[in-house]
């Protein structure tokens, strides 16, 4: 094993020097930097770093074999290009070393056992498209070298046990699409840089420890369709700039401390198909520009302190599958519009205090 590497790290080092010797003459030595020798030091010092030999699969590595042919690993132009080794055992800390896969467009790390903190050097792969670390068991924060990545485009650091705050320097990522930083254990406020994200389409924050308010920035983020914030500790009111996203598809709230009025203006989002602003302290009336939105499958506004009667123009919500208004202060009588609703499979109004018969249909509702 070790006489293969030998003559391994001896051939690509090779390469390199006579690459160099014939474009720059005899006087140009190699760089550390930048060439298949790092790539293949780079790989080595991942498995050895996270018990290499009891991956689940760990085909050609270390081998006399091309570092193309290695399990995971796939060269464009000499050069590391993507590393794909999710789900496969890894245990351990990711070496510092990958930093180096100058080359490197996509790295694919997530489903394993890794720990320790997500190194800095990361942040030096400026190539670099896709990063999916999620699903590990790392500690510390999410270093805000990751970003100095202006060709990323989606960033997963989903449940892997991150703590600290969201870096504001992640509002440099001009290039990005999805941000997934979901189910981890981060804390503090939402910087409003993640405003800047113009090419963002879809937001992953729920499931933290995220508190103060939401930033109005987010009604800037043009492209977005998916907005979750849902499960965190987020308070204050929803901004009305949110009703600027008109290619919003879901935006989920729910499970937070967030206050006041529904703003009137998410009536005017109207690709909406899920709006989930349940368990809040939310107040006062059910917005009827919510009827506008009909291309909505799903509307809940349960466990809030809403009040006011049930605005008949909810029945014009003709695809709508789920309306849950229960535990709420509502009152007045149930409107008949509501039996307009020919969709409509799930139908929860208890627990308020409304009066009058629920519209009759031919599928069960609960009342």
């Amino acid at each position: 094993m070790c006489t293969g590497l030998v003559h391994l790290r001896f051939f690509l080092a090779g390469f390199v020097l006579v690459g160099l010797l014939a474009a720059c003459g005899s006087d140009v030595l190699p760089t550390a930097t930048a060439s298949p020798e790092t790539d293949s030091e780079a790989l080595i010092a991942l498995y050895n770093a996270t018990d290499g030999p009891n991956w689940h699969n760990n085909e050609n590595w270390l081998s006399d074999a091309p570092i193309g042919e290695w399990y995971g690993v796939t060269i464009r132009e000499g050069r590391v290009s993507q590393l794909d080794i999710m789900l496969n055992g890894l245990s351990g800390e990711i070496p510092a070393e990958l930093g180096n896969l100058a080359s490197l467009k996509s790295l694919y790390l997530d489903g394993n056992n890794l720990t320790g903190e997500i190194p800095a050097e990361l942040g030096n792969l400026s190539s670099l498209e896709w990063l999916n670390l999620g699903r590990n068991e790392f500690t510390g924060e999410i270093p805000a070298e990751l970003g100095n990545l202006a060709s990323l485009k989606s960033l997963n650091l989903g449940t892997s046990n991150l703590t600290g705050e969201i870096p504001a320097e992640l509002g440099n990522l001009a290039n990005l699409e999805t941000l997934g930083l979901n189910f981890n254990r981060l804390n503090g406020a939402i910087p409003s840089e993640l405003g800047n994200l113009a090419n963002l389409k879809w937001l992953f924050l729920d499931g933290n420890e995220l508190s103060g308010e939401i930033p109005s920035a987010l009604g800037d983020l043009a492209n977005l369709e998916t907005l979750s914030l849902a499960r965190n500790d987020l308070n204050g009111t929803i901004p009305p700039e949110l009703g600027n996203l008109a290619n919003l598809q879901e935006l989920f709230l729910y499970s937070n401390e967030l206050s006041g009025e529904i703003p009137p203006e998410l009536g005017n989002i109207p690709k909406l198909g899920m709006l989930a602003l349940g368990d809040n302290e939310l107040s006062g009336e059910i917005p009827p520009e919510l009827g506008d939105l009909v291309n909505l499958l799903d509307l809940s506004l349960s466990y809030n302190d809403l009040s006011g009667e049930i605005p008949p123009e909810l029945g014009d919500l003709v695809n709508l599958w789920v309306l849950e208004l229960n535990h709420n202060d509502l009152s007045g009588e149930v409107p008949p519009e509501l039996g307009d609703l020919a969709k409509l499979k799930v139908l929860d109004l208890s627990n308020n205090d409304l009066i009058g018969e629920i519209p009759h249909k031919e599928d069960p509702i609960r009342p």
